[in-house]
């Protein structure tokens, strides 16, 4: 199948590295939430990549790497963790930021430079009603947005642009679809109480085993409740390796690895920094529009 086009803005994060684990004392530790498999459709794609997939291509004897695009259907797996069906693992920044979904606001994405400074060129999501605009400028008023409507009826939403329909979808409890010209494109199907089976062009299972939660045949992910933090490892033969370990505080949460993206994602009030140690990489602010619905 081919990566499905996003229909929303996806932000397009820069390996952030650096020398040294960033240290969390263990009393401002808070426990992780329980790890859980629920379909789920990404609707902002706000996301911080853990695990992105990779295309590779020889050409003009050179090789190239190409990130594989993100899927809005996957898998929430709790703590912020989004699992999509191209398998890739992210962060998912809207669920950290606590966005509240039933309520009309203006979000703003503001990205900074390697230097520090922010740019000037933001990015905004506008939700009204059962209307959903994106676009980036300088301002709100002068962005150039894509508006949607998304019509809900029962378990299936149906998602139009310029009055035509540009997909469906549907989420429930034994599982959900992708559609689009009224063809399913991709499908998660309930196996058991415990496994959920991704139907796409590489098909896999994710499934909780004892304490455990397996993402197809090469990842999995636990939650320590002595240690208080979330670890994402990789299988191999030899041994299995340790990817990331993310532990939480009242007001941060912080993603260490030893080899690769390393995060520190802090809240105040509604808004949310994304930084790479001390640099900040983006800030998203959210402004309601009125009560919850």
């Amino acid at each position: 199948m081919k990566n499905t086009p996003l229909w929303l803005l996806i932000i397009c994060l820069s390996a952030c590295t650096g020398p040294r684990i960033i240290p969390v004392d263990s009393a401002s530790r808070v426990l992780p939430e329980p790890l859980v498999i629920r379909p789920a459709f990404d609707r902002y794609s706000l996301r911080a990549d853990l695990i992105r997939q990779k295309t590779y291509s020889y050409i003009n004897d050179q090789y190239h790497e190409q990130p594989v695009g993100y899927h809005p259907l996957g898998f929430d797996l709790g703590n912020g963790l989004f699992f999509d069906l191209n398998s890739n693992l992210c962060l998912d920044l809207g669920y950290l930021l606590r966005l509240d979904k039933s309520r009309d606001f203006t979000l703003k994405t503001t990205n900074y430079s390697i230097d520090g400074q922010p740019k000037k060129r933001q990015h905004f999501v506008v939700q009204a009603g059962n209307q959903l605009c994106t676009g980036s400028g300088r301002d709100v008023d002068e962005a150039a947005t894509i508006c949607r409507t998304l019509e809900q009826e029962g378990e299936q939403t149906k998602v139009t642009k310029n009055n035509k329909e540009d997909f469906t979808f549907s989420l429930g409890e034994s599982g959900a679809t992708f559609a689009r010209k009224g063809k399913v494109r991709a499908e998660i199907v309930k196996t058991s109480n415990s496994t959920f089976r991704a139907e796409t062009n590489r098909p896999f299972e994710v499934s909780m085993i004892e304490d455990q939660l397996t993402l197809g045949k090469e990842y999995y992910v636990q939650a320590d409740d002595e240690k208080k933090e979330v670890s994402i490892f990789q299988r191999r033969k030899r041994h299995h390796k340790l990817l990331y370990t993310i532990t939480e505080t009242p007001t941060t949460r912080i993603v260490n690895s030893l080899n690769s993206n390393r995060y520190v994602v802090a809240l105040d009030k509604n808004a949310l920094t994304l930084s790479c140690g001390a640099r900040p990489i983006l800030q998203i602010q959210v402004d309601y529009v009125n009560q919850a619905r």
